[in-house]
């Protein structure tokens, strides 16, 4: 095996997944590649750019969260780093499904590492499972790490 992508959103299970992928890419001496996907919105607010342009406000915003999160998944690398696991990661922006199937299939990952469920209840019943959308579509086997009780 030589990599493993692994798919953090944040939530509370995120050290979960992550302490049981640096488990199995040691055990199976491969990398892991970290993702993390943020929801894509439509933006209709504008706010003043430079030189009298107009600059999406959404598109302000949407950088300085993509800066945060590259921050915070490259904390997470170095988490990995230090267990003597190399670690590459990756921040997309969109619907989670079709980012990680994307990801999937542009860095060919041998597995593909991530949490049961990110959200509460009410936020699967409405939105659908993130995790169960991967588990159809993947081509390649996903393993699933269980929220602690």
């Amino acid at each position: 095996m030589r990599s493993a992508m692994v798919c953090v959103d944040f939530s509370d299970i995120t050290d979960c997944v992550l302490e049981q992928s640096i488990r199995l890419a040691r055990g199976l001496n491969c990398s892991i590649h970290l993702l993390h996907v943020m929801h894509g919105e439509n933006f209709v607010m504008y706010s003043p750019g430079g030189f009298g342009s107009v600059v999406p406000a959404g598109a302000i915003a949407l950088e300085r969260d993509l800066q945060t999160e590259t921050a915070r998944l490259q904390a997470l690398a170095n988490e990995v780093q230090r267990y003597e696991v190399h670690a590459e990661m990756s921040v997309r922006e969109g619907k989670a499904i079709t980012e990680i199937l994307a990801e999937a299939e542009r860095i060919e990952p041998d597995i593909i590492v991530m949490g049961s469920h990110g959200h509460g209840a009410l936020y699967e019943l409405l939105v659908g499972s993130v995790t169960e959308g991967v588990l159809r579509q993947a081509r390649m086997p996903v393993v699933v790490v269980p929220a602690r009780k």
